[in-house]
């Protein structure tokens, strides 16, 4: 926040706030906040597809300001917000079906497994650069962001 970075420092704040609230939804027991559903196996998990459905949300938001950065970020919040929808909607049709499909489960898995290899690639790009290293990362810049129009500006002077 400190160097004008606002995206980053909402989003490392809130997604640490969502590890943090995810941990203590998974430990505290809350059977009286879902006393109205008839299953008392599934109360737990409608509360958490609720939460992972608020989370998808916000994720979505973040997907939108992240369309003029690059592609890498881009698929790290495409992912991240498609494992937020899969597992929500898993966990909130435990109360239909009597316990959690497992098929929505792991394509939500899946795209939590791509969301965390995206991460470490865009952790890799922003650290790997001309000063330690060798060559710059690739990120696929799409044609409307402001860094391409750097580069072409650039080009323009050779």
């Amino acid at each position: 926040m400190a160097i004008g970075n606002t995206f980053g420092a909402t989003s490392f704040c809130s997604y640490g706030a969502y590890w943090i609230t995810f941990s203590l939804i998974s430990t505290f027991d809350t059977p009286n906040a879902t006393k109205d559903i008839p299953d008392p196996v599934c109360q737990n998990e409608t509360l958490m597809g609720l939460f992972m459905l608020a989370w998808f949300i916000f994720t979505t938001l973040m997907l939108l300001c992240t369309l003029k950065s690059s592609l890498a970020m881009f698929s790290l919040f495409f992912f991240l917000d498609m494992n937020y929808l899969l597992l929500g909607v898993a966990h909130i049709q435990c109360s239909s079906y009597g316990g959690i499909p497992i098929a929505v489960q792991k394509a939500g898995g899946a795209f939590g497994i791509l969301a965390a290899f995206s991460a470490w690639y865009n952790a890799f790009a922003g650290i790997y650069n001309l000063n330690n290293g060798f060559f710059i990362v690739p990120l696929g810049h799409f044609p409307w962001s402001p860094a391409v129009h750097i580069y072409r500006a650039k080009a323009k002077e050779v």
